[in-house]
């Protein structure tokens, strides 16, 4: 379902590709085990057509909280179709959460792409076109 300027909704997701290797996400409400895979799901499929990891823009504003559910699911999704994530938004324990799950994987002794928890969308912005630069794709 498109949404306009762009945005589409899928099981609980609004999205938008807003460029070959960006990807632009929100979620309403709690995020359960299904969306979670959903989104990692969005991420493969952008990954999967440039033929690289994407960089990922997330807004926590519209987000309540992650479910057990999600937590589990987190744990165990595989990484390695980002090449960074920035999150905006959100209130500061909705951005402790999302750390927490970001980081649960460096802990579980898996690699963990750059991520950024970011005040505004601005911010968020130039933090993932730095990563494009570092990584000569910008």
């Amino acid at each position: 379902m498109t949404t306009g300027e762009g945005w589409s909704t899928v099981g609980g997701i609004t999205f938008r590709v807003e460029s070959p290797e960006f990807l632009h996400t929100r979620v309403h409400g709690d995020v359960d085990g299904a969306i979670m895979r959903g989104l990692f799901e969005l991420v493969r499929d952008v990954s999967s057509r440039i033929g690289r990891p994407c960089y990922w823009l997330h807004d926590l504003s519209t987000f309540r909280d992650f479910t057990p559910d999600a937590r589990r699911v987190a744990a165990d999704l595989d990484p390695s179709s980002i090449a960074a994530t920035a999150v905006y938004g959100g209130t500061f324990r909705q951005r402790i959460a999302a750390n927490m799950l970001v980081r649960a994987g460096a802990l579980l002794g898996r690699p963990v792409p750059p991520a950024r928890f970011c005040a505004g969308e601005a911010e968020a912005r130039v933090f993932l076109d730095a990563q494009r630069r570092r990584d000569g794709r910008g």
